[in-house]
């Protein structure tokens, strides 16, 4: 009977353990293979090679065409790389090349591997198409790329830049934004937190931030969103002074960055917004496109903004309302059709312009939504010495103000946000150690105590 009752026993405990393994086994980690030369690892994705890019046939030939060279009006710029992207069907790099005559220009794709020792036998050669932007093919192993101009010794020595994936079966977003563009010294820091706020209402959850020149200040914003995961921001390093002309250019690099990362992609300026009629969700409205739609095209109505941003944050809500745009302004003009904006499907559009598709695919088909559903509000400054600063001038304006629970909304979350970037806490004297108090005086730093008073610098 004891042995009986022991081999029950033990068959219990055998099925308890098999249960147990069976709810915490996990599945294999997939293994990555190591490739030589270098001891390199390699995802399995990156075990690819192409002979050609997405649309080849169709980009030599358009970079060829003399109406592409004479769009490019910007004076010219070196070659530096910006970005590279990982696609299904193509590699594109990001490059500051803009000047005249420079589309359909030769140009050699290189290719690195880990160790940035260039892969031998895998050079590919393509053109600049479309604007500043070069397309390669892929190549396996591949963890970093260059370019060289054929005709030029010194772009040899350019240094390759690693390659961000973007081969997703589907896009990660719905609904993306490309906010720009970012150079000049005045303060920016509050209508980029406008901005987003104001499409994260409308259901935005990815913003592409392409900077050229920002204050430290203003970069916190950049920094917060991006820890969020609600942003991706690059930096580019210019040779020259930047003005409105780049514009372009930063709209192709988050082009490129939305591209098989967001379906549906809206391109705007920072003093620009979308506004869309409050009965309707704006993604749900998304969702019943027809498929082959490539651009969605918006009215504009400008607001007169009549004062420079404020400078920084005061930690004064009330301050911080009074300077709020949505609020201050409200000055605006008709909805007219004279400079659009609008929504860009990545996949069927090649080229972006300032207020539209440069260069759409044949299949791809461009809707205009009525006014009364959804516009784009353009905060447009009056302020003297600025560009076309007068452009009041001929118009007729009205107050407009923005729908009430809409602003509402729009001044909780901007109140928020702010707060959380800006809001810096101070240290309590009380947390400190007795003896580094003495060291914070001498220092610089300070502290509070918990009954206000601070401790002297």
């Amino acid at each position: 009977m004891d042995s009986r009752i022991s081999l029950v026993f033990s068959s219990l405990l055998l099925v308890c353990f098999l249960i147990h393994v069976s709810v915490y086994s996990i599945e294999p980690i997939p293994t990555l293979s190591i490739k030589a030369p270098g001891n390199c690892t390699y995802e399995a994705w990156n075990d690819v090679t192409q002979h050609t890019f997405r649309n080849e046939t169709k980009y030599r030939k358009w970079g060829l065409s003399k109406k592409w060279q004479l769009k490019q009006s910007v004076s010219p710029v070196g070659l530096t790389l910006i970005s590279a992207f990982v696609y299904n069907d193509s590699i594109s790099v990001t490059t500051t090349f803009i000047g005249y005559k420079r589309v359909g220009r030769k140009v050699i794709c290189r290719y690195f591997d880990c160790n940035r020792e260039e892969i031998p036998n895998t050079e590919f050669e393509s053109i600049i198409f479309p604007f500043a932007v070069v397309n390669c093919a892929r190549r396996a192993h591949a963890k970093y790329i260059s370019l060289m101009l054929p005709d030029e010794q010194s772009s040899k020595s350019i240094q390759p830049i690693p390659m961000t994936f973007r081969a997703f079966a589907e896009p990660l977003h719905e609904f993306g934004v490309c906010l720009g563009q970012f150079y000049g010294d005045t303060a920016k820091w509050l209508e980029i937190v406008e901005s987003v706020e104001s499409h994260r209402i409308l259901g935005a959850t990815m913003f592409y931030f392409v900077s050229i020149e920002v204050t430290m200040y203003d970069s916190q914003v950049f920094t917060y969103y991006d820890r969020l995961g609600l942003s991706e921001t690059v930096h580019i390093l210019m040779d020259h002074k930047p003005n409105y002309q780049f514009h372009e250019l930063q709209q192709n690099e988050c082009y490129y960055r939305s591209r098989q990362h967001s379906k549906w992609v809206l391109n705007v300026d920072l003093d620009e917004r979308l506004m869309f009629n409050k009965k309707y969700s704006f993604v749900n409205f998304l969702r019943t496109l027809p498929a082959n739609t490539g651009e969605i095209t918006f009215s504009v109505a400008r607001v007169v903004k009549r004062e420079n941003n404020m400078e920084k944050y005061e930690n004064n809500q009330t301050q911080l309302e009074e300077n709020l745009l949505f609020l201050k302004y409200n000055e605006t003009s008709d909805r007219g059709w004279g400079v659009p904006k609008g929504v860009f499907n990545p996949n069927l559009v090649h080229s972006l312009f300032y207020h539209f598709a440069r260069l759409r695919d044949p299949s791809a088909i461009v809707l205009n939504v009525l006014p009364n559903i959804g516009y784009i509000r353009h905060y447009r400054t009056v302020v003297a010495n600025t560009v076309a600063s007068n452009w009041l001038e001929g118009y007729k304006v009205h107050n407009e103000p923005l729908d009430h629970d809409f602003a509402e909304e729009l001044k909780r979350r901007v109140f928020l946000e702010v707060a959380n970037i800006y809001n810096k806490k101070e240290m309590k004297c009380e947390d400190a150690a007795v003896e580094k108090l003495e060291n914070l005086k001498m220092d610089g730093d300070s502290c509070v105590w918990k009954n206000g008073t601070r401790i002297n610098k």
